[in-house]
């Protein structure tokens, strides 16, 4: 890859227009789906979320609802010359706007720089859009919604197809086991206590991972994702008493999931192998 100072430039640019659209779908996916009791299934009101407000209509501030203007649209620097704050109602607007814009920029230089060839950059960006999106949602929500977890599965398998990242047998295998393997938690949990334990989501996204990383990966995922999170649950019980009950897992999945697949495709990282609990 061509690592000229211009180049990394118009990566960074391309990651903040893409992480403005991220912050679109983190903000409005949730509020236009319906979502049961236990969390288990994602719907829709109506047509299709894709086929409505994510992709037009104009942005608007969630205090005043004031329309953002175009000038007050732009991706971090608009954040930072209004303050942080809506330039209407003059409330603040939530950082988590900067946060994704400048993820997104950095993680796509990121790919850029490691990244062999053009096939391989291009399915690793979507791979991490989506799980910027959802991490985000899970961590708002509680909610992994399907109009994510299914797409970015058949995705993996696709590029699977000629053996970008596994080989389709080991892909369609790793969504197999993804999916099996926390759906077996969740039902031996919920037998031996009565209470969900975690919702389909997860198993969807684990799935989703196994697509693209395949079977191989599914052990080393959980057992970075489990540690990541009994850590931070602890972490948080004890220092702020913010969690009682529960808290999103779907983040910890994602972050595993993002860090095998740096390690897949890069010789010069190394990922904690289940094996090496043994």
């Amino acid at each position: 890859m061509n690592y000229d100072f211009l180049s990394f430039y118009t990566v960074f640019i391309f990651g903040l227009i893409i992480g403005s659209f991220l912050n679109v779908v983190i903000s409005r996916l949730p509020n236009n789906m319906n979502i049961d009791s236990n969390k288990s299934e994602s719907k829709t009101n109506g047509d299709s979320v894709f086929a409505g407000t994510i992709w037009w209509g104009r942005s608007k501030c969630p205090h005043c609802n004031a329309v953002i203007s175009i000038k007050h649209n732009i991706p971090v620097l608009s954040y930072i010359l209004l303050k942080g704050k809506c330039s209407d109602c003059q409330n603040k607007i939530s950082i988590q706007y900067l946060i994704v814009e400048l993820l997104t920029a950095v993680c796509f230089c990121f790919l850029f720089y490691i990244s062999t060839n053009i096939a391989q950059l291009t399915f690793i960006v979507i791979f991490s859009a989506f799980l910027i999106s959802l991490t985000m949602i899970d961590i708002n929500k509680m909610i992994l919604p399907d109009q994510l977890t299914l797409p970015l599965l058949w995705i993996g398998l696709l590029a699977n197809t000629d053996s970008l990242f596994i080989n389709l047998e080991h892909a369609v295998m790793g969504a197999v086991v993804g999916y099996s393997v926390l759906w077996s938690v969740f039902w031996l949990f919920k037998l031996l206590t009565g209470r969900n334990g975690m919702g389909y989501g997860d198993f969807k996204l684990l799935a989703a991972l196994g697509a693209w990383l395949g079977w191989q990966s599914i052990p080393s995922i959980l057992l970075v994702a489990s540690i990541t999170g009994i850590i931070y649950g602890v972490f948080m019980r004890v220092k702020t008493n913010l969690i009682k009950n529960e808290f999103a897992f779907g983040p910890f999945l994602a972050i595993a999931g993002w860090v095998y697949m740096i390690t897949k495709i890069n010789d010069d990282f190394s990922f904690p192998h289940f094996s090496l609990i043994f």
